[in-house]
């Protein structure tokens, strides 16, 4: 993907250059990992921000103008759609018995998930398959994405694994940042590395929740 060069900040479009899209969603640019990368293919899928402009900058001024902003500002404001899970004092968990600290991934499917899950299963999102559904995935998928970006280890000593881990995505998608020994360290393949993390964990993410 090629660099939009918005502001001074890194930034590239997972649309076509000959599309206009309706609204940018942000996230940081640099090193990432597998929570913006599934927070960022997640929200893409919404009514709300079907197919998004991502925008990868640090740049408050960049971040400031978009419409969603993921992973980076040191803000959770659903209201105002904003996704952060790094400053002092966030302990947002996804409730229904989990206690697990949510994540960027977390939080957007907090909020998103039943939408997803609805507009898959073709109902409405009261119905009874839908709520079943978001909370195995959560279970099953989502809750290790959080657990390992917070840095909450799966086993305590003999007590039971605090969360389940059958995909190691986690590591899968870091794996993708570029190595410190290749010759191309540019924005541009920078973001052509997340277009792929955001690829794989998209497609687990729809894997395991609809098939």
């Amino acid at each position: 993907m090629a660099g939009t060069g918005v502001s001074s900040s890194p930034a590239y479009s997972t649309s076509s250059p000959s599309q206009t899209p309706l609204k940018r969603v942000g996230t940081h640019n640099g090193s990432f990992h597998c929570d913006e990368a599934l927070g960022c293919f997640m929200i893409r899928l919404t009514d709300k921000f079907f197919n998004a402009q991502i925008v990868r900058s640090r740049d408050p001024k960049v971040l400031d103008d978009l419409d969603a902003v993921l992973d980076v500002g040191g803000v959770y404001d659903p209201s105002n759609d904003c996704y952060d899970h790094h400053q002092k004092g966030f302990e947002e968990v996804f409730g229904h018995g989990f206690s697990t600290k949510l994540s960027s991934a977390g939080l957007v499917y907090k909020h998103f998930g039943k939408e997803l899950i609805a507009k898959e299963l073709n109902v409405d999102e009261g119905h009874p398959d839908v709520h079943r559904l978001f909370l195995a995935v959560y279970k099953n998928f989502m809750e290790a994405i959080d657990a390992i970006d917070n840095g909450i280890n799966q086993y305590d000593t003999d007590k039971p694994p605090r969360y389940v881990n059958n995909t190691n995505l986690s590591s899968r998608v870091g794996k993708l940042n570029l190595d410190w020994t290749e010759p191309d360290q540019s924005a541009e393949r920078e973001n052509e590395a997340f277009q792929q993390g955001m690829d794989l964990a998209g497609k687990e993410f729809l894997d395991v929740s609809f098939f």
